[in-house]
């Protein structure tokens, strides 16, 4: 199917969305291995990590 949609000119990004900044969800980092990458790859897969802030403020 991944094939089919770069055929189609069709982008295909696996998107990993990581909650940063607050006590109980903190991500310090991420680790992707190079055959972890290379996976992606020969898939025609683009990768993105975005990152979304947190805060502890609403805490009573």
């Amino acid at each position: 199917m991944l094939a089919e949609l770069r055929r189609q000119s069709v982008s295909c990004v696996v998107d990993f969305g990581l909650f940063v900044g607050g006590e109980a969800q903190f991500t310090g980092s991420v680790n992707l291995l190079p055959e972890d990458l290379a996976w992606f790859a020969e898939r025609g897969l683009g990768l993105c990590i975005s990152a979304y802030p947190t805060s502890d403020e609403d805490k009573a």
